[in-house]
């Protein structure tokens, strides 16, 4: 008989017996752990759940899918608008923000369409204005992950009924149920979803049976922290290292090299030339934006999905492709990410100095002539420097991208970054003394928007890098002006009205301030049926002596009402008129001007001698669409600087041709530029220049003569004309009539002669004679409808 074996047998069985049991009991508890772990990390949704009977069962589920839609649309809002569900109303973000899709440097946020509604919040900009000297550059308008908890709950609370829509479909099977409070909701964003649970109680009856039910619950499968904490790591890298501000430079160390008037101005360029290099702002403007366009979506991260280094083999194309390839930015690896960064083309501010307004020219001409002892054998060609320096800001969308979340569906955070530099330094350098202005600077320049009272007074807090203070000072900041809660004037109410047909106008955005202090919303404009007008009645913060009243819309001019002294009892209505601004067809005209040429008399005795002087003609030209490029500039002199009313430039290029100009009425300033790109040689003249007499004429056996230029001199393009409408030669005036009862302008540009020698160069610098002198022939001409 064989024996059987048994675990159980022996000493050696027992042992083992204990280790089993030991192992047991140790997975057992660390299964207890972790899931004791699990549920202090997310609500359970058995820990919120009611039970309700059956009958009632699809009433709960209903809510909690109408819960579950409006969180998920909640958050989808918020990952488009960097963190927000409505910038531009203050009751929903807290806070009043300045708006501005034709300004996105001078707003608070980027905008994907040129609509005020696709605004994407900036998570670090510059605060002050583009001209600034005392610069603030600030992340405040970064939301906290509370903030956002709080927007979601406000988005269900108040759009949680259009799903509802008062129980219609139930109440139409035989149901009543009564309401017996508004909605609550608590989201909480969790390691690995958005939850939320709902407290909103209901009566429900069926025939005989009646149930209460009270708390919901659901979630979404979005894991919101992953995609804030990336987001959060890219706009710290922008902080620390200024990795956008690198691209620009890079764009202008090679797209700006040499003094070529085809590239963007240099940074720093030399040459012997007798003919000047000559770039325009507006056409340098478009050509940096289109660069943007083709080079800020190459930017990549190293640890994302879609990181991906470009090499061609070209070693200055792969030096400039290298500058969009960040290798170390992420301090781990976010593989299953996409970061995609965008410019699409948006108004950037752009400043490139010196400039002689409109014109970009040489900052610096050297003439050395060429000389033996005391005599000056002939001069030599000028020695030309161009040193510009530039003042950029630019906007640029940055979107974090999981394809896995939502079930599949995937979803988006998009957030803003504004880009600057100075003087063709990145802020931080700037700060440091490195740009233009010196060392110096850094004293009245802050990085960051903290004040000392918002620091922690402590060692610690000295010894703290500016990343560290940023977070540990981080805050919803929130304007205690533009609190409704410090609207305690009486009832004011505000009427618009149209200047010209006298109607009631809707919809527009009523703004107040207190002297320059920022504008708050008080709303817009909406038709009462009851009173049969179309109104805002409000009251207003307090403000001595200084309150402003502004009005805007799109079409209109800003109108705005000054020096308010609003007290607790102050009160009012207000009919304030809008003036429309009118848009007109444009087109452009040339004068020519005609160069004539005077010998002394008796030419005998003066040789060569002559004066050469400008008539403009009566001869008009279409500009030459293969050849001309024209730049014409209105800026409304006559308007509060409060009223937002841009200068506008009109071009006309081989590239490029706006035909619409927008106007009212008033006066204006004019400054326009011809460059023609056709070509001009100017072959060498002969000069002669007597010892005992400084002019240029022939004195016979007693004169030395030489050649200006020497060589035959090629100008790839010349400043062929312009006009100056400006206070010294009186602005252009704009009368209502002459809006309303045409149809479009031509504006004229004097055109001068082609240039035969190298002084006819210096004739578009008598421009502002030309517009003074001749300024009946080259206004504006209105054309009838």
């Amino acid at each position: 008989m064989i024996a059987r074996c048994s675990i159980f047998s022996g000493k050696k069985s027992q042992v083992t017996l204990f280790i089993i049991i030991g192992i047991i009991i140790l997975a057992g508890a660390t299964v207890i752990f972790m899931l004791r772990g699990r549920v202090s990390e997310m609500p359970a949704e058995v820990a919120v759940a009611e039970r309700v009977p059956d009958e009632f069962k699809p009433i709960k589920d209903f809510i909690e899918s109408c819960l579950n839609k409006k969180l998920k649309e909640a958050f989808i809002i918020i990952g488009q608008h960097g963190g927000y569900l409505d910038m531009s109303d203050a009751e929903i973000s807290g806070r009043s923000f300045t708006l501005n899709p034709d300004e996105p440097t001078s707003s608070d946020a980027a905008f994907m369409t040129p609509y005020e509604s696709s605004h994407v919040s900036y998570w670090w900009y510059m605060k002050t204005d583009n001209k600034c000297m005392n610069c603030i550059l600030t992340d405040e308008n970064k939301p906290g992950l509370d903030y956002i908890k709080r927007q979601s709950d406000y988005y269900i609370y108040n759009h949680l009924e259009e799903c509802i829509d008062g129980f219609r479909s139930f109440k139409s099977e035989g149901f009543s149920i009564d309401t017996l409070g508004e909605p609550s909701a608590d989201t909480q964003i969790t390691e690995n979803d958005v939850v939320v649970t709902l407290t909103y109680p209901i009566n429900v009856t069926i025939e005989d049976n009646t149930a209460s039910m009270s708390r919901y619950f659901t979630k979404i499968q979005l894991d919101f922290k992953d995609f804030y904490e990336l987001a959060d790591k890219i706009n710290r890298a922008e902080m620390n290292s200024s990795f956008l501000e690198y691209v620009a430079k890079q764009i202008i160390g090679v797209y700006g090299s040499g003094a070529d008037t085809s590239r963007l101005p240099p940074i720093y360029a030399r040459e012997e030339s007798h003919v000047p290099k000559i770039w325009s702002r507006t056409i340098v403007d478009k050509s940096f934006r289109s660069l943007l366009v083709s080079y800020v979506p190459l930017l990549s991260l190293r640890g994302t999905k879609n990181a991906q280094q470009v090499i061609t083999g070209d070693l200055i194309a792969d030096g400039l492709y290298k500058a969009f390839y960040h290798n170390s930015l992420l301090d781990k690896d976010y593989g299953n990410f996409t970061v995609n960064f965008y410019y699409l083309d948006w108004p950037i501010y752009l400043y490139i100095g010196p400039s002689s307004g409109e014109m970009l020219k040489a900052t610096r001409v050297i003439d050395i002539p060429n000389s033996l002892g005391p005599f000056t054998l002939f001069p030599s060609t000028p020695i030309r420097e161009y040193a510009f320096f530039y003042d950029i800001s630019y906007p640029i969308i940055v979107e974090v991208r999981r394809d896995s979340e939502l079930f599949g569906e995937g979803y988006s955070l998009f957030f803003s970054i504004e880009s600057n530099l100075r003087d063709n330094r990145d802020m931080k350098e700037w700060a440091g003394g490195a740009g233009t202005y010196g060392s110096g600077i850094q004293d009245i320049f802050t990085w960051v928007d903290v004040t000392k009272t918002e620091l922690p007074e402590t060692d610690a807090a000295a010894n703290k890098s500016v990343g560290e203070i940023i977070e540990s000072t981080r805050r919803e900041s929130k304007s205690l002006f533009c609190n409704p809660n410090q609207r305690i004037s009486k009832n004011v109410t505000i009427t618009a009205k149209d200047s010209i047909i006298g109607e009631e106008v809707a919809g527009v955005k009523v703004k107040f301030g207190c002297g320059l202090y920022k504008f708050c919303s008080l709303g817009v404009t909406t038709f009462h049926l009851e009173e049969n007008k179309t109104a805002l009645t409000s009251r207003l913060p307090l403000c001595k002596g200084g309150g402003i009243i502004k009005l805007e819309k799109e079409g209109y001019l800003d109108s705005v009402t000054l020096d308010l002294d609003v007290d607790a009892d102050f009160s009012g209505d207000f009919e304030i008129l809008l003036t429309p601004i009118i848009e007109k067809e444009v087109d452009i005209s040339k004068v020519l001007v005609d160069r004539e040429i005077l010998y002394w008399d008796p030419y005998d005795a003066h040789g060569n001698k002559y004066t050469r002087r400008l008539v403009l003609s009566n001869v008009k030209q279409e500009p030459d669409a293969d050849n001309d490029t024209i730049l014409i500039m209105l800026r409304k002199v006559d308007i509060n600087p409060l009223a937002n009313f841009p200068t506008q430039v009109i071009s006309y290029s081989p590239t490029m041709n706006s035909s619409k100009v927008r106007l009212v009425s008033g006066n204006y300033e004019i400054k326009a530029t011809l460059i023609n790109r056709k070509g001009v040689v100017l072959e060498p003249s002969l000069r002669c220049k007597s010892h005992n007499d400084k002019t240029n004429y022939d004195n016979g056996e007693d004169s030395e003569c030489y050649f200006m230029p020497e060589e035959p001199t090629v100008m790839d393009q010349t400043v062929a004309g312009g006009l100056e409408f400006i206070e010294e030669t009186q602005f252009w005036s704009v009368g209502e009539d002459q809006l309303l009862e045409n149809n479009s302008i031509v504006f004229k540009v004097a055109q001068m002669p082609i240039p035969v020698i190298i002084e006819d160069l210096e004739e578009s610098g008598k421009l502002v004679n030309i517009s003074r002198d001749y300024r009946s022939v080259l206004m504006p001409l209105f054309k009838p409808r």
